[in-house]
């Protein structure tokens, strides 16, 4: 089946629950899921059976990672206001090698 046979009958099995609340959730899984081709195609079927499906979930998905710094720097003094503030991101995501980095810089001056 398409990724790994269990995340693709739960997925199909939770969307059958939502529209039908009152429904007996391993009847439709049993008796129409692995019995019939509603969802999954004879070769999904055949590969399933042989054992020869992957997790391609397992593929794809990974820890994501965070880090966040700030330093701030504010000053007032009767002629001066002065708020400078300098922050960094660093996001290595969830998919793959996305990646996010963000440095921004602020700097103000009133008066």
């Amino acid at each position: 089946m398409h990724s790994s046979c269990s995340t693709c009958v739960d997925a199909f099995a939770n969307g059958y629950m939502h529209d039908n609340p009152t429904a007996n959730r391993q009847d439709y899984i049993d008796n129409t899921l692995m019995k019939t081709n509603t969802a999954f195609s004879d070769a999904e079927f055949e590969t399933y059976r042989s054992g020869k499906s992957h997790n391609w979930l397992d593929e794809v998905i990974s820890s994501g990672f965070q880090q966040n710094h700030s330093v701030r720097f504010s000053n007032e003094t009767e002629k001066n206001n002065v708020y400078i503030s300098f922050d960094y991101a660093n996001i290595d995501g969830l998919i793959g090698d996305s990646k996010e980095r963000n440095i921004p810089v602020v700097s103000m001056r009133n008066r």
